[in-house]
């Protein structure tokens, strides 16, 4: 018996004789160059990469464990190449301020000799050292105080983050008043505000209480709540004559809120797996938190309370985790979680 796929490829080959084997060998070795141009080149195309040196993988995980009732949704980070950057440079690398709002990772990156230091403090680096801006970002006048020093900096800012920052320079540039739906405290709109001479209006909420311009730009936080940005909108709209908006959600985020958003409602309990200062990581425990009363959010295994663990009412339970969140982290809790 021969499937009939494996037919049809046979019939293709019909009457194929030794020169027309001999084109067809040509015809391939001749295209292998494109397709290495185009393999080599394929990341600029699929992801844009604003990073001095290094690159930046982008990757989605979205699983589901039917057999148990156990979900996984949206995960994704960023992970940025220092094996890269230490064979560059063969010297410890410091980042400007922790790489990510996670303590174990924190801790992995200095076994690995890759310190957080603040601006403040960057006085104490000697000049060629490797400093890397993380993914949040920093205003313009930081990246220049640090060329400024002579360290070599390299920009690992998120693209989406970089695509603000460059909105918000063009635009403030055109005489638009900047206004940032996000965390004023936050270093992502800390450093989208440095590129606009820190003048931009910020909101958390989208409520405004200052009297706004004629022309606006509306952006925001990477991380926010889509309901949000719809407030900030229909708030800015009656009372600006001239509005550019940008929704900048990045588009994980905003999976990840609608699948934790669903997950939470038809969930016993909710688990959120992240670190307590991730502003993305927050938001999820809120929006579970709105649906589930027994939501709980931590940093690793070590802080699942036992009564949690062994709480046989819990039929469905829903784990989430944070953008910075390693799969470690993640498997552990879920590990716990499969055994009870």
């Amino acid at each position: 018996y021969i499937p009939t796929n494996v037919k049809t490829r046979l019939e293709f080959f019909k009457g194929y004789g030794i020169k027309e084997l001999i084109s067809t060998v040509i015809v391939l070795v001749a295209l292998l160059p494109i397709s290495f141009i185009v393999y080599k080149l394929k990341d600029n195309f699929l992801l844009p990469v604003v990073i001095e040196f290094i690159g930046v993988a982008g990757t989605i995980i979205a699983t589901t464990k039917d057999d148990n009732n156990l979900c996984v949704v949206s995960q994704i980070k960023y992970m940025i190449d220092f094996s890269k950057i230490q064979k560059q440079y063969s010297k410890k690398i410091y980042t400007l301020g922790p790489l990510i709002h996670n303590n174990d990772v924190v801790k992995f990156l200095e076994e690995n000799n890759i310190y957080s230091v603040e601006f403040e403090n960057v006085d104490m680096l000697k000049e060629g050292d490797v400093i890397v801006i993380r993914s949040h970002g920093v205003g313009s006048e930081v990246i220049e105080s640090l060329k400024a020093r002579n360290l070599i900096v390299v920009n690992a800012t998120c693209p989406y983050v970089t695509n603000i920052q460059k909105k918000v320079n063009k635009y403030s540039s055109l005489g638009y008043k900047i206004v940032i739906l996000g965390d004023k405290k936050h270093p992502e709109v800390t450093g989208i505000n440095g590129w606009c001479n820190n003048e931009a209006i910020v909101t958390n909420n989208g409520e405004f209480n200052e009297e706004l311009p004629n022309k606006v730009c509306a952006v925001s936080q990477t991380t926010e709540k889509e309901e949000n940005w719809k407030n900030t909108i229909n708030n800015l709209t009656p009372h600006v004559k001239e509005l550019l908006s940008f929704n900048t959600i990045c588009s994980a985020t905003e999976v990840r809120q609608k699948s934790i958003d669903e997950l939470s409602k038809v969930s016993d309990a909710v688990i959120v797996v992240g670190g307590k200062n991730s502003s993305n990581t927050t938001k999820l425990y809120e929006i579970a938190k709105s649906n589930c009363t027994n939501t709980i959010h931590i940093e690793n295994v070590n802080e699942l309370p036992k009564e949690f663990i062994e709480n046989e009412s819990f039929e469905k339970i829903g784990i989430t985790a944070g953008a910075s969140t390693p799969d470690w982290i993640i498997n552990e809790v879920i590990s716990i979680m499969e055994g009870f």
